[in-house]
């Protein structure tokens, strides 16, 4: 059982005046501690194409003002765990029976998990339309407390047991959603953007991001699009 954690990295929290030198120490604080990083800011206002500056992979992330980016019809992301998708742009994946069947087994055994495990566990069964055959989001937040936040058992039924534990088998396949056409979403701080020489994001608004180029990763991650709280850095891998 293994899971990548989300980044609690504190950039996720990091703010910084534009008028004084805080940026630039940032910056040359995390480019001598990763050299493959190169480390910029953008102030937009306006509308712009963002893309790689360096042919790598560039996570742009806001923290202050807001705008929007266009996203085009077929665009996939396992959003939806936090801020909800906006249903008129976005149709969630029909849930797999041996997916469905799992979070049967765990909601007909809710109530033996223990204190701790039903937050997390609840959270994702809320994110279920048994009726609608769909679930949407990714469930690796819940999976991820689980694991930092509780202690097993889980549950004192074995059979609930067993199926909170086969949650860990779907959570990368699990919660994903398609857009349905093409459309202007907004953005805004602490969302984050993701760019590479063959994947550009067209933006506009008045904002300001700092920008992460992993110079040497150049693929994208598959969503480039994460709105907040679902915020989290793809700096070398994780």
């Amino acid at each position: 059982m293994h899971m990548t954690k989300p980044s609690s990295s504190p950039l996720s929290n990091f703010m910084f005046d534009i008028a004084s030198d805080s940026f630039f120490h940032f910056a040359q604080r995390l480019e001598g501690d990763f050299p493959f990083l190169r480390v910029t800011q953008i102030n937009l206002n306006g509308n712009t194409v963002l893309q790689s500056e360096h042919g790598g992979m560039r996570i742009l992330c806001l923290y202050h003002g807001e705008g929007e980016v266009f996203l085009e019809k077929g665009y996939r992301t396992q959003e939806g765990d936090g801020q909800s998708l906006p249903a008129d742009h976005y149709r969630p994946d029909d849930v797999e029976p041996q997916f469905a069947e799992t979070l049967r087994r765990i909601q007909s055994g809710l109530d033996t998990a223990s204190a701790t495990a039903q937050p997390p566990v609840d959270a994702i069964l809320r994110r279920w339309n048994e009726s609608a055959k769909t679930f949407f989001g990714d469930i690796s937040g819940e999976l991820w407390r689980l694991l930092e936040q509780t202690k097993r058992p889980w549950s004192t039924d074995s059979s609930t047991e067993n199926a909170i534990e086969e949650l860990f088998h779907f959570h990368r396949e699990v919660g994903f959603s398609t857009k349905t056409d093409d459309s202007w979403e907004r953005i805004m701080v602490g969302d984050q953007l993701i760019v590479t020489e063959n994947q550009p994001l067209r933006v506009r608004g008045n904002f300001r991001c700092f920008s992460l180029e992993n110079v040497e990763r150049k693929k994208t991650n598959p969503f480039p699009f994460a709105r907040a709280p679902g915020f989290f850095f793809v700096l070398g891998g994780a």
